[in-house]
């Protein structure tokens, strides 16, 4: 099987970086749950916080390179010099 250059970065962000963030997504609504009262100490709510903080940044990120494929492949195209789209 033989992909193309544009084929690839489908791939590689809808498939990679998409997963990733379903991934995350996933990890993130199971912080959140266990942010129940009875499960969390004062101490462990910091910790926790802290933790779905990184996160959130994680899915943002995720989320902004699944998308990016087109102008990525825009400006590879302007480096390179092809007229071509």
């Amino acid at each position: 099987m033989e992909l193309t250059y544009r084929e690839l970065w489908t791939v590689l962000h809808g498939m990679l970086f998409g997963a990733i963030y379903l991934i995350a997504f996933g990890g993130g609504i199971a912080g959140l749950y266990s942010l129940t009262p009875e499960w969390v100490t004062i101490a462990g709510i910091s910790e926790r916080i802290k933790r779905l903080k990184i996160g959130l940044w994680a899915m943002t990120a995720m989320a902004w390179l699944t998308v990016m494929r087109v102008g990525l492949d825009r400006a590879f195209i302007k480096i390179s010099g092809s007229d071509h789209f």
